[in-house]
């Protein structure tokens, strides 16, 4: 509160008024007012570079007023020329999406290999502690609608149109496997 007190335009101060009925019996005995009490000075100001941080407030305030005109003009600038980039690099960008549903596929079809290989081990009796399976669970269900990897490519797909669905199924419940 005492910044926004300080910072706030400083009044100049009233001119002193002599009372007239006083001025009338005193006449010419009375001394002519100093000129500082007829027109006083404007008040100090508050702090070192008072004036040059109000100027800079007031460009501050200037500059954000002319951004805020045209910001239709910018906006309408942005978006052609994202246009012409996403002309010119859209096709490295569906590329890569390509590569990252290629490679969530190939995850996917490895995790699929792993599930099989340990149920294979889990069907034949062998304990789990002579393999010590890699802990996939962390990567969910791969045969779930809502698996990251299924999502994944399904981002591809929507946005870039790149990748396939896999028909990924495993082979038992995923808690006998993992």
């Amino acid at each position: 509160m005492l910044s926004w007190i300080t910072q706030s335009p400083k009044h100049k101060p009233k001119p002193v008024v002599r009372h007239e009925g006083a001025v009338a019996l005193v006449g010419e005995l009375l001394s002519p007012q100093a000129p500082e009490e007829i027109d006083p000075p404007p008040p100090r100001p508050s702090w070192t570079g008072e004036q040059r941080h109000r100027e800079l407030g007031a460009e501050l305030e200037s500059i954000a007023a002319a951004i805020e005109l045209l910001r239709p003009e910018i906006t309408k600038a942005r978006r052609e020329y994202s246009k012409l980039v996403w002309a010119q690099r859209g096709g490295d960008y569906k590329a890569l999406a390509e590569r990252i549903a290629d490679a969530a596929q190939r995850l996917g079809g490895a995790l699929m290999e792993h599930h099989e290989f340990i149920d294979r081990c889990r069907n034949d009796g062998v304990d789990w502690r002579y393999h010590k399976p890699v802990d996939v669970k962390p990567l969910g269900n791969i045969d779930e609608p809502h698996n990251p990897l299924r999502a994944l490519i399904e981002s591809c797909r929507e946005q870039q149109g790149v990748g396939s669905l896999p028909a990924w199924r495993l082979p038992a419940n995923i808690d006998l496997i993992s």
